[in-house]
């Protein structure tokens, strides 16, 4: 009815702010309803999406097939359609489009002359003396989520990070304002050599020794009737397994502590303590040397569940001295590293 009126009376003001107005709530609940099918699109998402779900692992799937570039043509005009071939056509064309062509003709310095110039006080300023406290300002400002290199650490990394990395990071930039040339490598010949290892124990809760689990409970100190309960609660129960929507005949096990049981857990914490001892021995023999930066904590492992994290000196013999002792911890309670 207001358009009729309008196209009526194109000249009437009352008309036309009426329309402004209804067409400002027209746009306004055009985009609430859009928001709401965004909401219910990503609730699913939202609720599993961040979990170790099979949802999150479709997710990605589906996304790497979006992805996927499987043909393309090459700057020959030709049809490629194998892996390397689609890679070689995206790097020569982009190799040929970062290859500079030679200049034809140099800057006019008349037409410079033309213009504004930089003033004495300008360069006082450009090349006035850079010190830690504006790199770190400067590094401090930079949003979150932006990342310098390729690598995976974004400017949060390095913000979280910074009482550790904080004074090399300072010290590569300095070096740049002094030299005029950019680090392409951490120098680290003066560094001592370490080691980091990390291990996954395979199928941790399905393979752990019922022996090792009842010699642990008894020589910390639980009593004899307790352990007695508790080993009598991982060695009674009984499984079947379905296969093609059938159930097979009930078996029993060997070895092992039932995975959602609330005590599996707690017992398997307690047999890994077992693996904490015998590394924090090995940290007393001599010739076994800790990491430089765990030196002052005589911390030589950390350990979540079934995964194991191993800290040493870069030696042979502290490297070994280590691996020993884990080889130790697996003869004795039958877990194996993956």
């Amino acid at each position: 009815m207001i358009q009729d009126k309008l196209h009526e009376n194109p000249d009437n003001i009352e008309c036309i702010e009426q329309e402004r107005i209804v067409r400002g709530k027209v746009q306004r609940a055009k985009k609430c309803v859009q928001g709401m099918l965004q909401q219910q699109a990503k609730l699913k998402w939202l609720k599993c999406g961040d979990e170790n779900t099979k949802i999150f692992y479709q997710a990605i799937k589906a996304r790497r097939r979006q992805n996927r570039i499987h043909a393309i043509h090459n700057e020959q005009g030709e049809w490629v359609e194998n892996h390397d071939k689609v890679s070689k056509a995206f790097l020569e064309y982009y190799k040929n489009l970062f290859t500079g062509k030679e200049q034809r003709q140099v800057v006019l310095s008349p037409l410079l002359a033309r213009g504004k110039s930089i003033t004495e006080e300008h360069k006082r300023i450009l090349m006035c003396p850079v010190d830690k406290e504006d790199v770190r300002r400067v590094m401090f400002s930079i949003p979150d989520d932006k990342a310098p290199g390729a690598d995976g650490f974004n400017s949060c990394f390095y913000k979280k990070c910074w009482e550790i990395v904080g004074d090399e990071v300072t010290e590569a930039i300095l070096d740049f304002f002094k030299t005029g040339k950019l680090l392409k490598f951490c120098n680290r010949k003066a560094t001592r050599a370490c080691c980091m290892m990390k291990l996954d124990l395979k199928k941790a809760y399905d393979t752990l020794n019922w022996q090792f689990l009842q010699q642990m409970m008894e020589g910390v100190g639980f009593p004899d009737e307790f352990v007695h309960l508790i080993m009598t609660c991982v060695t009674t129960p009984r499984f079947s397994i379905m296969v093609n929507g059938a159930l097979s005949d009930l078996f029993g096990a060997k070895r092992g502590l039932r995975q959602g049981d609330p005590m599996s857990p707690l017992l398997f914490a307690l047999c890994m303590d077992y693996l904490a001892r015998v590394i924090d021995y090995i940290g007393e023999q001599d010739g076994f040397k800790f990491h430089a930066k765990c030196k002052v904590m005589k911390l030589a492992h950390l350990c979540f569940a079934d995964d194991l994290v191993l800290f040493c000196n870069g030696d042979f013999r502290s490297i070994y001295t280590l691996l020993q002792g884990v080889q130790m911890f697996s003869n004795v309670s039958a877990l194996e590293v993956n």
